[in-house]
């Protein structure tokens, strides 16, 4: 059940901010926008970043507050980077 959850785009905004505000990065003020793509596992896609520079601790710490807030034990967390806000 947890590889096919999708969140609305509403709740993963509200979601970064709360993530943003508690841990201020750099590199998370330069994403600009956040979503998650179709398909299995659960792939999310930040706009607006780099991903091969971002630290791999900040991906991590995104990735366990997801697990933490949306319940993806047990399921991979794919992440994707697109340049330019969609």
């Amino acid at each position: 059940r947890n590889r096919t959850r999708y969140i609305h785009d509403r709740d993963l905004r509200t979601w970064y901010q709360e993530a943003h505000r508690q841990r201020q990065i750099d590199t998370f003020s330069k994403i600009k926008h956040l979503t998650q793509g179709k398909g299995i596992p659960p792939t999310f896609i930040l706009f607006g970043i780099d991903i091969s520079k971002m630290p791999t601790s900040e991906l991590r710490y995104l990735e366990n507050r997801l697990r933490d807030t949306f319940a993806f034990e047990g399921t991979p967390i794919r992440w994707i980077a697109k340049r330019g806000i969609r």
